[in-house]
This record gives C-alpha cells, sequence and structure tokens, in this order.
C-alpha cells in the first residue's frame, strides 16, 4: 500500500517541497528587511513556522512511508 501511495503523489509532494522551500527564502528575507517593524516581522515570522511545520510534516511522512 505505501508503494502506491507514493507512486501517486511522489511528483505532486515533489512541486510542493520546492515552492514550500523557495516561499520559505522570500518570506525569511522579507522578514529580514522588515526586522525594525514589530508587527510586520512577527508576520512573517509566523508564516515562516507555518511553512516549516508543513515541511516538517511532508518530512515526517515521508520517513514513515520508507520505514513501513
Amino acid at each position: 500500500m505505501g508503494r502506491n501511495i507514493d507512486k501517486a503523489f511522489r511528483i505532486m509532494l515533489l512541486d510542493e517541497l520546492i515552492l514550500l522551500t523557495i516561499i520559505l527564502a522570500i518570506t525569511s528575507y522579507c522578514a529580514m528587511l522588515n526586522i525594525t517593524d514589530f508587527d510586520k516581522f512577527l508576520s512573517f515570522l509566523s508564516f515562516c513556522l507555518a511553512a516549516m511545520f508543513i515541511i516538517f510534516g511532508y518530512c515526517y511522512i515521508g520517513e514513515a512511508f520508507i520505514n513501513e
């Protein structure tokens, strides 16, 4: 079952991980530019944390499928 799920979602998850990594880099750059404005910095930082949790979730599930 794990191999069928891996085949079905391989390209979609790769695309998602690449795009989330690019979005995380751009958002981190914007956060560094707005470090003097605390409200903007906090909103960029919270978005970065949310993106990192999503990436962690995909990696954790992928590792669980590898170990299956």
